[in-house]
């Protein structure tokens, strides 16, 4: 069973954003997660986040837009990334 990982939806210019932490307790996940970013040398901090849009909707258990709370799959890797790393929120 594929559990939920969620943080959090906050609104921008009145639609829904949502907001996802950088694992924790999977290590390899996050290591993933952060060779995804493609910064060199860069470690996320607790308060890190990515936005819903560097995840495919394949990523999502619960899609952005069908719900207030988007959830992603337990094994999900952000993958759209553009060249400019100026997404991060640290």
């Amino acid at each position: 069973m594929l559990l939920p990982i969620y943080l959090l939806s906050t609104k921008f210019d009145d639609t829904f954003t949502h907001l996802f932490r950088f694992p924790t307790a999977d290590k390899a996940r996050r290591e993933e997660w952060i060779k995804a970013v493609g910064r060199d040398g860069w470690e996320p901090s607790r308060s890190s986040v990515l936005c819903c849009n560097h995840f495919e909707m394949s990523q999502f258990r619960v899609p952005p837009g069908l719900s207030r709370r988007a959830m992603l799959k337990v094994d999900a890797v952000p993958t759209k990334f553009s060249k400019k790393a100026s997404y991060i929120i640290s």
